[in-house]
């Protein structure tokens, strides 16, 4: 069976736990579906590719599933070309109101007022950059900054998670009104509830009555994280069906072709 049931795996959960009528089929259910969304962050996982059209505040307004980007790229010569991520990337929205800019009805204009990071807000928090006790033309210098090459001159990018948005820096391909692809994680929608996949059946089986027994009977509760811990990493070795060319591809290409699940 390629797919489980929640109800199904609610029941075979209180089974496990001698409750054969389900009576506390409300508490596990409960637990189960935190326990999805725990999985779904690490092993489980579920991902969405959209096109995007970047703002013309350098900004897209990801949408409300999205729990986590995971790439960006962009189309260029019939090729999908990626973005690095930087996270010094700042475009904090601050709301101004101005009387003098306000209309005649009354009503309050806001003005969007884009911030930045200073460049040497960046050298300083790149520890990798810096040498220290520099001796240099008979001057020793406390630290000083070297300077790397670009690894995506094409342009750069940032997820904010409290607003929910992915943020442009400086690049050729950064312009409003660009195409661009995102992939990112989504959360689970009623139909993931409804399609389980049965290989984490067992994780889901151990890790729910851990949770439900570990105020109670802190004894079993250990010997079902150990067995959580074993399905767990046996369901990662499952997920993970890759070669050594796999990854040495993955290193020293351009890009990939294999599918990612």
């Amino acid at each position: 069976m390629k797919f489980l049931k929640f109800d199904d795996v609610v029941r075979d959960i209180c089974s496990s736990m001698g409750d054969d009528n389900a009576s506390g089929y409300l508490r596990v259910a409960r637990q189960l579906r935190r326990t999805l969304e725990m999985l779904n962050l690490t092993v489980y996982q579920t991902y969405e590719t959209q096109e995007f059209e970047i703002g013309s505040n350098l900004t897209i307004k990801m949408p409300d599933e999205t729990l986590e980007v995971q790439k960006v790229g962009i189309i260029s010569e019939g090729q999908l070309v990626i973005m690095g991520y930087n996270n010094h990337i700042r475009r904090a929205a601050k709301i101004t109101n101005d009387a003098a800019t306000s209309c005649t009805c009354g009503g309050k204009t806001e003005t969007i007022v884009v911030e930045t990071v200073k460049t040497e807000d960046v050298l300083n928090s790149c520890p990798v950059c810096c040498f220290q006790n520099v001796s240099w033309n008979n001057c020793l210098y406390g630290e000083i900054y070297g300077i790397r090459p670009d690894r995506f001159p094409n342009g750069e990018y940032r997820w904010d998670r409290n607003t929910n948005l992915v943020e442009f820096g400086s690049g050729w391909d950064i312009k409003a009104g660009s195409k661009v692809w995102i992939e990112y994680k989504t959360a689970l929608n009623t139909s993931d509830y409804q399609e389980i996949p049965s290989e984490i059946y067992f994780c889901l089986l151990f890790f729910v009555q851990y949770i439900l027994s570990v105020s109670t009977n802190p004894g079993a509760a250990n010997f079902l994280m150990t067995e959580f811990r074993r399905h767990y990493n046996q369901l990662k070795v499952f997920y993970q069906r890759r070669n050594i060319e796999d990854y040495f591809g993955d290193v020293i290409s351009n890009f990939s072709a294999s599918v990612k699940r």
